[in-house]
């Protein structure tokens, strides 16, 4: 489909919003509170939008030779390196209910084994549940709004983990060039 374009135009991706975030929106806040009476219907749906997302992410990819990511992360993450979520609702959900853990975490893992990686957006601070985003392989980097003047030292660490991340997928040594 590029191909068929002025050579200066681009095509991206569109705004993939991961399956609990979707959940949110769909439902609005309050209905998500099936999360405790009515848990095997909210995994039924996040299962099957999954299954949308990891499907037409599939079929963009097959039209368009080089799409640019769209996300709310200004880096450059090759399609073939991951995905590029955003996941809003992470900021709204306590970390001592373990509701991001149960029903945010299996369905970004999936998605993060499916694409070989994920990069996380969220438009507010989702610092309580980072330890349970951390339980997401291939996790790629994190990209949130923060309450506090200065970055809590864990946000050094995923710094570093993202650093990690973009020098084992692309052979650039982004700590030495952002002196980490």
């Amino acid at each position: 489909m590029d191909k068929e374009l002025p050579g200066n135009c681009y095509l991206g991706l569109y705004d993939i919003q991961g399956s609990l975030d979707m959940a949110w929106v769909i439902w609005e806040p309050i209905n998500l509170l099936s999360m405790y009476t009515k848990k095997e219907v909210v995994h039924e749906f996040l299962g099957m939008h999954n299954e949308v997302l990891i499907e037409s992410n599939h079929m963009q990819w097959e039209v368009i030779s080089n799409p640019v990511p769209f996300g709310h992360v200004d880096v450059y993450l090759p399609t073939s390196k991951g995905l590029i979520i955003s996941d809003d609702i992470i900021a709204n959900l306590s970390s001592h209910l373990h509701l991001y853990k149960e029903f945010g975490v299996p369905y970004n893992t999936c998605l993060s084994k499916e694409f070989y990686g994920l990069v996380i957006h969220s438009c507010g601070n989702f610092e309580q549940n980072l330890e349970n985003l951390l339980r997401i392989p291939y996790l790629g980097g994190m990209d949130m709004v923060l309450r506090r003047p200065r970055p809590r030292p864990y946000l050094g660490f995923a710094t570093k983990l993202f650093c990690i991340y973009m020098e084992v997928f692309t052979g650039k040594n982004f700590m030495q060039v952002l002196k980490i």
